[in-house]
Order: structure tokens, then sequence, then C-alpha cells
């Protein structure tokens, strides 16, 4: 059987890429799997490297992006069933090859051509109102028949296009709540796939930080934790050392925001290290007492939900290494950590440093929460996330 699976994200290899990694190697074991992107500079070794997992069985296929068609064009009543032919063709050689065509996405699905569908949202990036033709109109109060009938007809389409898609998922609450806000359906949860897989090693003192040095995607806000740390390197965290690590592409802008975190990080004895090695990261997470994490701090969840953290995929690696994490409470990380039991989820930098105090002064305590965090993090496992796959989507 031939399945494709849709990695839409063309940015830095991250949680969609791991996502789609373990998803095809388990596929592979039985089926001809091609993975579809978009990143002309991705290769199967680059995604094996950063998964740790064996895709010489993997195919990859560069796929071209295709712009949207206008939903209003080609304009007026009569023109419908061109309209229509121009949505449901909009990249439909994605999907046409496979027998099972699994969409990872953070935009609006093309329709899917292949006898089964399954579509994972990772955050729904635009708001339906934005991409509808009617938008200009949408807040008038009175329609005439033609805009009424233009308005029926439009969602008609709209709930054909997720028709498509035999099975619907979201990667957490989070992403399923503004899903059916921002969509107007209705997604199962299916929890992304983590490397749970770590040995206990002896601790230092050690905070640590995971994730892209970023200004195009949603912030993880190095600069302020980095601003934490050197305020408390002189009290409660005296002779600690804080790793912030992450991607880093070759944006001139994320280049300049890095060198701002870099150079904040030399004036305070911190480590900052771009685009580190898998094996690199697992030995920073199996030595880290702490983890930090900040996504969405300073943003307003409401008008900007993308900000926060869809789901948190790094901080269940740090757990389940037996670091803490003290992560901002919004997103996903809200469902990833039990407060006060497997971490501490914070809404200001003062309580980030009351909690991070709490930790550093008290190891019996430290070594209780780490032991939580490692129990919790198993409900996320690469197991986990394959088993609700297999119940929730039937691959014939």
């Amino acid at each position: 059987m031939r399945i494709g699976i849709y990695n839409e994200p063309s940015g830095n290899v991250g949680g969609s890429e791991y996502v789609v990694s373990v998803l095809a190697h388990a596929l592979s074991m039985r089926h001809h799997v091609e993975v579809i992107h978009h990143n002309r500079r991705l290769s199967v070794d680059q995604l094996a490297d950063f998964s740790g997992l064996d895709l010489d069985k993997v195919r990859l296929r560069f796929v071209a992006r295709q712009n949207r068609p206008d939903p209003s064009s080609p304009s007026g009543l009569r023109n419908l069933r061109r309209r229509y032919q121009a949505q449901v063709g909009w990249h439909a050689d994605l999907s046409r090859p496979y027998d099972v065509f699994i969409t990872s996405t953070h935009g609006l699905p093309p329709f899917c051509h292949a006898p089964t569908g399954v579509m994972l949202t990772l955050f729904p990036f635009d708001d339906r109102v934005s991409l509808w033709p009617w938008a200009d109109d949408a807040i008038s109060g009175q329609r005439s028949l033609k805009q009424q009938l233009r308005r029926r007809y439009s969602n008609w389409l709209w709930q054909k296009r997720f028709d498509s898609y035999r099975c619907r998922l979201s990667i957490s609450e989070y992403a399923r709540n503004w899903t059916r806000a921002r969509w107007g359906i209705d997604t199962d949860i299916l929890y992304p796939p983590v490397d749970t897989s770590f040995e206990q090693t002896p601790k230092e003192d050690l905070v640590l930080s995971v994730g892209r040095f970023s200004t195009y995607s949603h912030s993880k806000r190095q600069l302020e934790t980095m601003g934490v740390f050197r305020d408390m390197r002189g009290t409660s965290l005296q002779g600690w050392c804080y790793s912030s690590v992450g991607g880093l592409m070759d944006r001139p802008a994320d280049h300049a925001y890095f060198g701002e975190v870099k150079r904040m990080a030399e004036g305070c004895g911190a480590q900052v290290i771009p685009n580190i090695s898998r094996s690199e990261l697992r030995s920073l997470f199996a030595k880290a007492k702490i983890y930090w994490h900040a996504a969405g701090y300073g943003e307003d969840n409401r008008t900007d939900p993308f900000q926060a953290e869809h789901f948190g995929i790094s901080t269940v690696e740090a757990m389940a290494a037996g670091a803490v994490p003290i992560v901002y409470d919004r997103g996903g990380q809200s469902e990833i950590v039990e407060h006060e039991r497997s971490g501490y989820l914070w809404r200001s930098l003062d309580e980030l440093r009351e909690y991070t105090t709490r930790l550093a002064q008290n190891e019996t305590l430290r070594e209780q929460m780490a032991a939580s965090a490692r129990h919790r993090a198993a409900r996320f496992s690469r197991e986990a996330f394959l088993d609700g796959f297999a119940r929730l989507v039937t691959v014939p």
C-alpha cells in the first residue's frame, strides 16, 4: 500500500518533522511510505538524525508550494462550478498518488484525493473568516440574496474540504479548541510522540532551555529567560550553569535575535548553542536539573494564540530525562505539566524565579518532582502515540 505523509511546514526541522518521522518509520515496516514536503534542503539523513530512527525505507518527495486559489474567483454565481474545480484541484498532486494520505499542517489543508485521508492539525494558523470570500462584508448586518447564496455555497465548500479527510486530529486540547474556533470543525486529540528513553544519570546544577532562535515563528523568549538567569546567578542560582539551545535558520532577523541572546549570555556565563546535534541535546537533557520554557510570555493569547506553545515536545523530553519543568502557563504546556506535582506553571517572571529558587534550594523536593516528571512523560511516549494513531485511524 502507498502512504503519503505531507509535512506542510517548511522551516527548520522541528516538532512536525519529528511527528512525521515517527509515523513514517512505523508505517514503512509494512507499506511504501513517502514524505511529501516543500523544503529543498530536507533529507532523509537529516530526519533520521533528528528523530533517532532508521528511515532507510522512507522516501522523500519534494513538491513546489502552490498559491491557494482565490475563493471568490472566478466571480459570479454562474461560475460556481469553475470555482469549485479550482478549490478541489489545488495541490491535488499531493494526495492523488496514494492509498492513504496523512497531512501534518498549520495551514488550510488541500482537498484529499486519496481513498483514506488523515488530517493532523498542529495549530490552525488562519482564521476561516480571513479565508472566506465574504471577508470584507462579514460585519455587515443585512445581505442581499446574492450574498446569502454565496455564503451558503462557501459554507458547503468549506465543509466538503474537511469531509474529504476520514479522520481529523489535533495535537493537543489547545490546538483542538482553536481548530474548532477558527475552522469550525471538531477533531480528536492525538498527542504527538516524544522520545522518552532516557536513563537516570547523575545530575548537574544546570538549567536548560530548548527552542528555535526565531522571529518568524512563535518566539521562545530566550532573551527573557536569559535575563532571569543573569539576575539569579548571584543569588539562588549561584554556581549554576544555564544552557539555551535550539535551531537557527539563515534569516537575518533570526541571526540578529540570536546575537542579542548570545551577547547577554556572555555577560552572565551562560551557554547559547545553535543547531545542536541530537546526541549533544540528549546529553544536556540527561545533565539538567531544571528546564525552562517561556513561549507565549508577553503575548495576548486571545488575539494571537499561535504564539503560545501548541504542545511542547522538548518539555516532555526534559521531564523524561528527570529535569523538572518550569514552563509558562499557556497553550499545550498546561496540559503536560501538573502544577506542583510534575513541575511548575508560571505566569510572571517573578513566579519563574520563585519556583526555580524552591528547586535549587531543596534537593529532596527536586528529586521527588523529577520522579513525578518522568512518570508523567510516559503518557506522551512514541508507543502511546502509535497506539493512539492505530486506535483512531484505520489503515486498510
